[in-house]
């Protein structure tokens, strides 16, 4: 009888371990639903230099961008947040890159270039995006996983960061902030 009830108190033990295990797999793979500002250990810095190739083979430099806010974005086409974001990025370039004061930028994280070219393309993405064949970029900036945004200021250095999918009214807001602590 002690031998029954010992198999029967392991098996509820296991049980719940199974299912626990199981819920903190869930939770720990949900992104949250929008970007949350983070730790930015470049916050106040120069903006590492972004260079390289577009992913349509364009070669790309820091000084095409000086003058306006760049949001730098890390993303790649297998990155559910990245999707989720992208619509926002979108709008957001719309609404800024006519006026010349912001402008967005795509780094290329861990993914095949020909497959974000193809999302791009699929969604219709106004901004370019460079490549990051060897994570050099993705280094430089301390990124971890997609999807990771930086603002960089006119003036280049970083003033925020984001962990996931942002949205345009946090970017709209971060632009102001800096505008306001640089006044």
């Amino acid at each position: 009888m002690t031998g029954l009830r010992t198999r029967h108190m392991l098996w509820i033990a296991l049980s719940v371990a199974v299912v626990a295990a199981g819920l903190v797999g869930v939770l720990a793979s949900r992104g949250p639903a929008t970007a949350s500002p983070g730790p930015c250990a470049l916050c106040g810095t120069t903006a590492p230099p972004i260079t390289g190739s577009s992913i349509d083979g364009v070669s790309m430099s820091p000084s095409g961008l000086g003058g306006r806010f760049v949001v730098v974005s890390f993303f790649a086409s297998w990155c559910g947040p990245c999707r989720q974001e992208e619509p926002q990025l979108e709008s957001f370039a719309r609404e800024h890159q006519p006026r010349g004061d912001a402008t967005v930028l795509g780094v290329v994280f861990n993914d095949d270039p020909a497959n974000v070219a193809s999302q791009l393309t699929a969604n219709r993405a106004s901004w370019p995006a460079v490549a990051d064949p060897g994570g050099r970029i993705a280094l430089d900036y301390g990124v971890a996983n997609p999807a990771e945004t930086y603002l960089v200021a006119p003036d280049g250095l970083v003033v925020a960061k984001f962990f996931g999918p942002v949205r345009e009214s946090q970017l709209d807001q971060a632009m102001v902030s800096a505008r306001a602590e640089r006044a």
